[in-house]
């Protein structure tokens, strides 16, 4: 069973789209049997099936607290007796325990945040959260490569130390 990473959040509204960023670099340089990459605007129950058959799901997304550019990661524990009356937009413990409810299996999850300091519009992240996007794909990186230890497989990607920034589209951002 493939990790499966998910960065969201909205592109359009400055730090809030780091997820993105994160993911797409990630996709850039993991080899197509290293993971499955998504990017999604907010977490939605759909999501549980594709949860549910991961080894592995390490969710990236912005964080309103904490100091600008600080990265964090995490272990995200199953929310037990999941509710099915929910909206549109959901948390990872949430999805998480409707992957158990629904499908039988949940993996292990890890959530990988990046503090932001601009939510305002626009499509570029604040220098300081750019910065830490190097930072935020080396804890994806010791994820996958803890996982891939566990299973007695190695990791195949090739993670360069400092990506190129991509858009919201997967088009290079230019300063």
């Amino acid at each position: 069973m493939l990790p499966l990473v998910i960065g969201y959040g909205n592109p359009l509204r400055a730090d809030d789209g780091v997820g993105w960023h994160v993911a797409q670099q990630l996709a850039a340089v993991l080899s197509p049997d290293a993971a499955t990459v998504i990017t999604t605007h907010q977490l939605t129950p759909e999501l549980a099936e594709p949860i549910s058959r991961a080894g592995l799901v390490i969710f990236v997304d912005a964080s309103a607290e904490g100091e600008p550019g600080h990265v964090a990661s995490a272990a995200v524990p199953p929310q037990e007796g999941t509710s099915l009356t929910f909206s549109h937009d959901v948390e990872p413990q949430t999805l998480l325990g409707l992957a158990g409810a629904l499908y039988g299996a949940y993996p292990p999850a890890v959530v990988v945040s990046v503090a932001g300091r601009d939510f305002g519009y626009g499509n570029e992240l604040s220098p300081v959260v750019q910065a830490a996007i190097p930072r935020a794909l080396a804890a994806v990186r010791s994820a996958l490569s803890a996982h891939a230890s566990q299973r007695g497989t190695p990791a195949s990607f090739a993670m360069p130390p400092a990506a190129e920034p991509l858009g919201p589209s997967g088009g290079h951002t230019h300063a």
